[in-house]
């Protein structure tokens, strides 16, 4: 006997969104690029962009294990680190994905930045350097400003930026909007490449999805 079910095949969207959630809980690396921070920032924009608490849920749940992970063993660099983690933090807090106290839940963070002085550090990269250091330093002043909050940062601290080899003009300023994009590498992903590809935002399949986001959503 013929069914009459209609079948609707998944499309490689959803079939990326479905594979990303069954295998981002199980990920060791907790930060922005390439692990659980980065991939809970994408669930929280895709929830709000589809009105589905499905996906926003699960942004959560991977706060709460980033949450359970989080020691002071964590290295301070900006792709898999604590600074790195502080931002997203900082970034759903300003666009109002979450709701929180960035002081109170960023402030072990700051410490940890605050005891590395802008001057000392030979490495200037994004990922691991003085560069992602700044990105976290910026979002957390701009962050506390437009919330009209006590700023985390001495202004002594805030000078040795000014003073160091990157030179950080927009700190203290409203200047500064976090865009998620500017880290994002610009690639596909085909269908059959899909069970080898990496998860995280940068280089992986919840970057592929944020890009296919509206660009004038977040």
């Amino acid at each position: 006997m013929k069914s009459d079910t209609l079948i609707i095949p998944f499309s490689l969207e959803q079939r990326m969104i479905h594979y990303l959630m069954l295998k981002s809980s199980s990920m060791e690396d907790i930060g922005l690029f390439y692990g659980k921070m980065g991939i809970a920032i994408f669930f929280f924009c895709y929830g709000q962009y589809k009105n589905n608490s499905v996906y926003i849920d699960m942004g959560g749940d991977l706060l709460d294990d980033i949450w359970e992970k989080l020691d002071s063993g964590i290295s301070v660099s900006f792709d898999s680190g604590l600074s790195g983690i502080g931002w997203g933090i900082e970034y759903l807090i300003q666009h109002r994905l979450v709701e929180g106290e960035a002081n109170d839940i960023c402030e072990a963070i700051d410490r940890k930045v605050v005891s590395i002085h802008p001057g000392r550090l030979e490495d200037l990269s994004l990922d691991t350097g003085l560069e992602g250091i700044r990105h976290y330093v910026s979002i957390r002043t701009s962050g506390a400003i437009l919330r009209k909050e006590t700023c985390p940062f001495s202004q002594e601290y805030l000078n040795d930026w000014n003073q160091s080899s990157l030179s950080c003009t927009d700190l203290g300023k409203l200047s500064y909007l976090p865009c998620l994009r500017d880290f994002i590498w610009k690639k596909e992903i085909l269908e059959k490449e899909l069970s080898d590809a990496p998860l995280g935002i940068k280089t992986g399949i919840a970057g592929v999805l944020y890009n296919n986001l509206p660009f004038t959503f977040l």
